[in-house]
């Protein structure tokens, strides 16, 4: 490398999910930077997928209550598929607005500014360069950390300042994670040592644990992007912003992420019955959160209502709509003991968050964002058990009271 002071800052994908954004492209970019030997610089990290501001969500309840009103009274034709249509229309524009809107409060709770290894002024001091890492993953066939040394040497060599490398995340980067992997393979990268050093310590200074002297378990059930609705004898599932009658229709997105098979919210309470009658409650706290229905019925309506949807509902299958709609989150009263975090608003994300760090056990069922959080802020010296729905076995059940009773 050249003679430089190096430093480094990070810019990640706002629009991605906090687990995604912290934990496939934070940690890998910061074990790079590392490697190189430069210093890291904290920017603040912005998370408009999870924190959405006021204006936005009274913006979509209306649009939901406008799409309601179509699908229940006008019906699935030509003239609520254009009105939809425009509604769509709508929804690119505020999206657009939403991705150059900056809340940095859900950085300062998670205690990021501690990841800094120097003074955060060095920002304003000292230029950005930006290097191009999709570009450079792209071009090579081997894979070797000298190598890109001497890439980003290249950014340096004919500079007399101190620049502030900036990796950033781009759309392309996720195709690129297996060449990624294997670059930081090459430096010897240490995930846990780094999850421990980078996100743990920072949000412990902060934050104090709760329940110290209970068992805390905790149950993350994702609904809102990632469930399936059953009307009858059909099935809806929704991916994201998508609609499939079955997960036939989705091997493209299952191959890439199989931990978005959609799990039905009566698994859980079938494990939260069996911890109940078989392990009890005494020294036990349980948590349950959720994004719950609300964007689940957004996203099912937005894709009914499309020109181009196959899926056509009939008039009672219609009817069984509107009756889960109005009954949408009673599948959670059956959790009478737990605490319940139910909802996307931001005192609901912080607490949840916290419930995950806090835990000792985590019980998740499909994406990322339970089983992530855990392992970026639990304690270093917390001991812990992460189990999927799908796994779950008399064997778990032995596993938490043997925790238990440590």
């Amino acid at each position: 490398m050249a003679e430089h002071k190096i430093y480094f800052t990070i810019q990640t994908n706002s629009g991605s999910g906090l687990g995604d954004q912290l934990a496939t492209q934070f940690l890998p970019l910061y074990g790079l930077g590392s490697a190189i030997g430069a210093s890291f610089v904290y920017s603040p990290v912005s998370f408009n997928r999870s924190v959405k501001p006021k204006w936005y969500n009274v913006s979509q309840s209306f649009l939901f209550k406008l799409r309601c009103f179509f699908f229940f009274y006008i019906g699935q034709n030509f003239i609520s598929s254009a009105v939809n249509g425009l509604f769509l229309y709508i929804e690119k524009k505020l999206n657009a607005i939403l991705e150059r809107n900056t809340d940095n409060e859900l950085s300062v709770f998670l205690g990021l500014k501690y990841t800094s290894e120097v003074d955060p002024y060095v920002l304003v001091d000292n230029a950005i360069c930006d290097i191009l890492l999709d570009n450079y993953l792209e071009s090579i066939e081997l894979i070797h950390i000298a190598d890109f040394k001497e890439y980003v040497n290249c950014f340096l060599k004919d500079r007399t300042d101190n620049p502030v490398l900036r990796f950033k995340w781009t759309a392309k980067m996720w195709t690129l994670i297996p060449k990624l992997d294997l670059l930081l393979q090459d430096t010897g990268y240490n995930k846990e040592k780094i999850l421990q050093n980078t996100f743990s310590n920072g949000f412990w200074k902060q934050h104090k644990p709760s329940f110290p002297d209970k068992t805390n378990i905790v149950f993350h059930i994702r609904c809102g992007d990632s469930t399936t609705i059953r009307l009858g004898e059909r099935n809806l599932i929704v991916f994201d912003k998508y609609l499939y009658e079955s997960e036939q229709e989705m091997d493209d997105v299952l191959a890439i992420d199989q931990d978005r098979y959609t799990v039905l919210p009566e698994e859980y309470t079938n494990i939260y019955d069996q911890i109940i009658s078989k392990i009890g409650v005494e020294d036990i706290r349980l948590t349950v959160i959720s994004d719950g229905y609300e964007l689940t019925f957004k996203n099912i309506l937005r894709n009914l209502l499309k020109r181009k949807c196959k899926i056509h509902l009939t008039r009672f299958e219609r009817k069984d709509l509107a009756l889960k709609i109005k009954e949408s989150n009673d599948i959670f009263s059956h959790f009478r003991q737990a605490q319940l975090i139910i909802g996307e608003t931001k005192q609901n994300l912080n607490d949840s968050i916290y419930a995950l760090a806090n835990a000792n056990v985590v019980i998740w069922g499909c994406g990322g964002f339970a089983s992530n959080t855990h392992s970026l802020f639990k304690g270093v010296e917390q001991k812990s058990l992460i189990f999927n729905v799908k796994d779950f076995s008399e064997m778990k059940i032995k596993l938490i009271k043997e925790l238990k009773n440590a």
